[in-house]
């Protein structure tokens, strides 16, 4: 699977540890006591670690199967509902700024705590609009509702673009991918399965059960919120890999030097771009395709409780694909043997999901849908071990926050264009419609080329191997 494009293994030509960041890297681990050493603490802070992002993330789509009622309820247009999953996209932006600035001059434990504390105002925002301002002044009470969810948004790239850091403080070489690629899936997994408790909760006709359902979601906040001040730790007594003491040193060295000053860095990276571009489009194209499901699958006469069965289907064997390439590209670090083949796989489910959307075939539909989701998110811990690789020893951070906020600006004008070339299409169930061809060919020129023209270096590894 992953030497389907028989990619070379490290290069042999000059000994590693000949090499500056290799002698720099030595010098990072002989200057921290303790490096190689792993805590059972650790499994306690993932466990924090991934059900805060799995409840933030669970925010974004409270209210999609609740559109309608919930638009006649506030006395406002049902776009105002419509859109909350685009106001988290929005406010992921300020957000990325806000903690990235914090995490620069502080650690891993403010930015989780910080995000965790917006969550918690918002999700408290969001009960009191709807429990106590909604029977009062209904249009009020959803401005407070709008603010909430923003809140809530603006706390969503702490889980979002630091996984890979999570995984390189916490966790050994052995298990570091797996554990990004967890820390990927459940934030993702959280906002799959948003809609669906809303749906097991919330009557969709009326929305009766709805203030329970927010009390619920406040009450898991908070207590999740206690549980992160008082036991989330920032990182182990020691480093566990020579990766985690060097990303340390470079961190504070560079501290003068801003984020956003280190992605214009990356910028002029061509190995760096090609993988920006795989992943920028490819997660658009696939957050187009979910966003726009019923849109695309009422064509050809499936009702609107698709959407929520695809989800679902997308999100289970996504699981399954990204859990599986994390234990892989863990025991065997082929990481460009990897992208190409995830990449070329998830191209041809993307373009097999669109043959297989035609009328009376809810099976094959659901089936194709599911194929995709696997070999999509496998892709995702692929990309991000690749950048890593490529820009060490710069911070992991911003090789990966580069990318989160690339993809999530490209999915604002994305969905609603778009949106619009399938409202001008009709209502005519074509396997391949001009919004099909849009994607299939952003996702041909985007992401398989730059994918299979990648040939970014090991530098992590050159030097972990250097410290052996």
């Amino acid at each position: 699977f992953v030497r389907l494009f028989g990619s070379k293994p490290l290069p042999a030509e000059m000994d590693p540890c000949t090499r500056a960041e290799g002698a720099a890297a030595l010098q990072a681990t002989s200057d921290s006591s303790g490096a190689g050493r792993v805590y059972c603490l650790r499994w306690h802070v993932l466990t924090i670690w991934l059900l805060s992002g799995f409840v933030n993330q669970s925010m974004w789509l409270s209210f999609a199967p609740v559109v309608n009622p919930c638009s006649k309820m506030y006395n406002v247009p049902r776009i105002f509902f419509s859109s909350f999953a685009s106001c988290g996209t929005v406010t992921y932006i300020p957000g990325t700024w806000w903690l990235s600035k914090m995490l620069e001059k502080s650690d891993l434990r403010r930015v989780v705590l910080s995000a965790s504390a917006m969550t918690v105002l918002g999700v408290v925002l969001r009960f009191l609009a709807h429990a106590a301002l909604q029977p009062l002044a209904p249009r009020f009470g959803y401005a407070v509702l709008f603010i909430g969810q923003c809140l809530v948004g603006i706390g969503a790239p702490a889980y979002l673009q630091n996984p890979v850091l999570f995984g390189e403080i916490w966790f050994s070489q052995k298990d570091r991918d797996l554990i990004s690629s967890v820390g990927m899936l459940l934030p993702l997994v959280g906002q799959g399965f948003g809609s669906f408790f809303t749906i097991m909760c919330v009557r969709t006709e009326d929305a009766a059960g709805l203030t329970t359902f927010l009390g619920i979601q406040m009450a898991v906040s908070i207590l999740l919120g206690w549980w992160v001040f008082w036991k989330f730790d920032a990182a182990p007594p020691t480093p566990p890999t020579v990766a985690a003491a060097r990303n340390t040193r470079i961190g504070a060295r560079s501290a003068s030097e801003s984020t956003f000053a280190l992605w214009l860095k990356l910028f002029r990276r061509p190995q760096y771009m090609l993988l920006w571009s795989v992943f920028t489009v490819g997660v658009c194209c696939s957050s187009c395709l979910l966003s726009l499901y019923d849109d695309f699958a009422g064509k050809c006469g499936y009702g609107t409780a698709i959407g929520g069965f695809a989800s679902l289907a997308y999100m289970s064997a996504g699981v399954v694909g990204l859990v599986v390439t994390g234990l892989i590209i863990g025991k065997a670090p082929a990481y460009r043997s990897a992208l190409k083949s995830t990449t070329t796989l998830a191209v041809c489910a993307g373009s097999a999901l669109f043959l297989g959307m035609h009328e009376k075939a809810t099976v094959s539909l659901l089936l194709c849908t599911a194929f995709f989701g696997m070999t999509m998110l496998s892709v995702i811990p692929c990309i991000f071990a690749c950048a890593v690789e490529e820009t060490y020893p710069m911070p992991t951070e911003a090789s990966t926050g580069l990318l989160t906020i690339s993809t999530i600006l490209l999915q604002v004008p994305a969905i609603p264009l778009l949106s619009a070339v399938l409202n001008n299409q009709g209502n005519e169930c074509l396997h391949f419609s001009p919004a099909h061809i849009i994607v299939v060919t952003m996702s041909l020129l985007f992401c398989l080329c730059p994918a299979l023209l990648y040939k970014g270096k090991y530098r992590r590894m050159e030097a972990e191997q250097c410290d052996r």
